[in-house]
């Protein structure tokens, strides 16, 4: 083996040893794919959805259709309630794979822009509206 590519898999063994703790320590993906998916089953068929850890907290990325996002961002009064709708109800299973003190927050998105000013915490004894 030559010099070079000794040095190439010392290093790779290297990096791996410092990272394995960190990926051991990450939280399963299984509340993301779960929130997802359900969100995904109450939403508009036109929405997308994408949930990603941000901090402790679950992050659901809501893209409507350009000019329905557009046209909601200026009804932040719809916006919002169309936004509490999708929170899960205070029995939903999803409550029961995050640790303590873990949220679910939406976040609308428009054009690909979003903005934590918009983001709206589930809160975890909600009702959904009917």
């Amino acid at each position: 083996m030559s010099r070079q590519a000794r040095l190439f898999v010392q290093a790779v063994c290297s990096m791996m040893a410092l990272t394995a703790p960190v990926v051991a320590d990450e939280p399963s993906s299984e509340a993301n794919t779960y929130l997802e998916q359900e969100l995904a089953r109450k939403m508009p068929q036109n929405w997308q959805v994408h949930v990603s850890r941000r901090g402790g907290d679950l992050v659901a990325f809501l893209m409507p259709p350009y000019q329905e996002a557009f046209d909601l961002w200026y009804e932040p009064g719809q916006l919002r309630e169309r936004m509490l709708a999708l929170c899960p109800p205070e029995d939903d299973a999803i409550w029961h794979k995050l640790a303590p003190g873990q949220g679910i927050l939406l976040e609308p998105t428009v054009g690909g822009k979003s903005a934590e000013a918009m983001r709206l915490t589930c809160p975890h004894s909600q009702t959904p509206p009917a």
